[in-house]
């Protein structure tokens, strides 16, 4: 073929582009494809969302209240970044100067003698003997047997067991009160305080309620306050 005879063409070349569509991976599909479904496109289920448990809290530090996992043995306090432990603890007899701050549970178990005690806890079952003591119970302030507390105790629900025989002074701040057993205490409440049938609260209570089942007692004097 002689080359030198051939005429170079003056009209620009057309070139026509078509994008490359490979079925099930490219996003593109022709015109004729559009607004219907693509037989090759892979078959994607919608992620079942995995629900975790949580509970709720009241962080010792700000004392708002939180929502964390059920099973989480720390966390951050999401209004003041405190770090929250939630470890429970038993105290042991022979513990002195013995400081604890937790949400989690607190036990002081019964013919345990300790003194001078600093616990800030989420949960405490008190059925020892504590003196010299600084408590603060963010939750439930459980006290059974013949369990004595002398000190600062402050509770938000205390609850005294019933056949219960115990003693706080020299008096003790709540939230509310549940009394099934003897409590001998000056009982200071912003709730109710509620004597079910055989229990007794012997010392003055300063409650704006203050509520006696049939068959409960109250030895003392009842300053009703505002809520």
């Amino acid at each position: 073929m002689d080359f030198s005879q051939m005429r170079l063409s003056r009209e620009p070349a057309v070139y026509r582009t078509e994008p490359l569509v490979v079925p099930g991976i490219s996003g593109y599909l022709p015109e004729k494809a559009r607004g219907g479904k693509d037989p090759f496109a892979p078959v994607v289920e919608r992620e079942s969302r995995v629900v975790v448990p949580t509970r709720e809290v009241t962080c010792y530090e700000c004392g708002k209240k939180s929502r964390i996992p059920v099973a989480a043995l720390s966390a951050h306090c999401v209004h003041c970044c405190a770090h929250l432990t939630l470890t429970d603890y038993r105290l042991m007899p022979g513990s002195k100067k013995l400081t604890r701050r937790t949400l989690g549970e607190v036990v002081l178990p019964a013919q345990t003698e300790l003194s001078l005690l600093s616990i800030v806890s989420g949960r405490m079952v008190v059925a020892g003997k504590a003196t010299g003591v600084k408590l603060r119970v963010m939750d439930v302030l459980e006290m059974e047997g013949k369990a004595v507390l002398e000190g600062q105790v402050q509770a938000g629900r205390l609850e005294v067991k019933k056949g219960a025989r115990v003693q706080v002074s020299p008096g003790l701040s709540v939230e509310s009160a549940e009394i099934k057993g003897m409590l001998t205490a000056r009982l200071h409440a912003t709730g109710c305080v509620h004597v079910r049938d055989g229990g007794a609260l012997v010392g003055d209570c300063h409650a704006p309620d203050l509520r006696l089942e049939p068959g409960a007692v109250h030895r003392g004097t009842w300053y009703p306050i505002k809520s």
